[in-house]
């Protein structure tokens, strides 16, 4: 292994540059995640409405077209929370790899520092390096998963109201 000062800072920088990477990812998807976490809560404020709404009007009219329609939108409701569910875990272990993917970095740096005493811990470093790219594209493929699943909340609501429109204008 050389000791030029231009091949160490070489050495040092490669890691840097995944941490900066994964940490700009983590950034995006803990925003994703908080936002999702949000769209829930009003999801779940959304159905104790309704099921304040039913209670209500089952006490003062007894069943009706109405509480059906709040029975079915509740239903649907719940629907979409849990396909929102689905993305946040995926989200979730997509942070978990990144942040992973940012601690191995950290150590294979750490490493190659230290490689310069003892020149062993340089095979280690490269593991740890391989690892967290393998932690990185992990946390990609959920990404992705969770990237293709991002529509099914509003395909969800939008076939609840696309159903109820088209009950309604057969009712008239």
């Amino acid at each position: 292994m050389t000791n030029a000062p231009q091949s160490i800072i070489g050495l040092l920088i490669s890691p840097v540059l995944m941490i900066s990477a994964c940490g700009l990812l983590c950034l995006t998807y803990y925003n994703r995640m908080a936002v999702m976490v949000g769209r829930i809560r009003s999801f779940n404020s959304r159905r104790m409405e309704l099921l304040e709404k039913r209670i209500k009007h089952r006490n003062e009219a007894g069943p009706g077209s109405l509480e059906a329609l709040h029975r079915a939108h509740a239903h649907a409701v719940e629907e979409q929370v849990r396909a929102l569910l689905v993305r946040a875990r995926l989200t979730r272990r997509t942070l978990v790899c990144l942040v992973c993917c940012i601690i191995c970095m950290l150590t294979s740096s750490l490493s190659l520092g230290v490689s310069l005493m003892w020149e062993w811990v340089a095979n280690a470093a490269l593991a740890v390096f391989i690892l967290g790219i393998a932690f990185l594209l992990i946390g990609m493929v959920m990404a992705l998963r969770e990237l293709r699943l991002s529509l099914t909340p509003v395909a969800l609501e939008e076939d609840f109201l696309s159903h109820l429109s088209q009950e309604n204008d057969s009712a008239e």
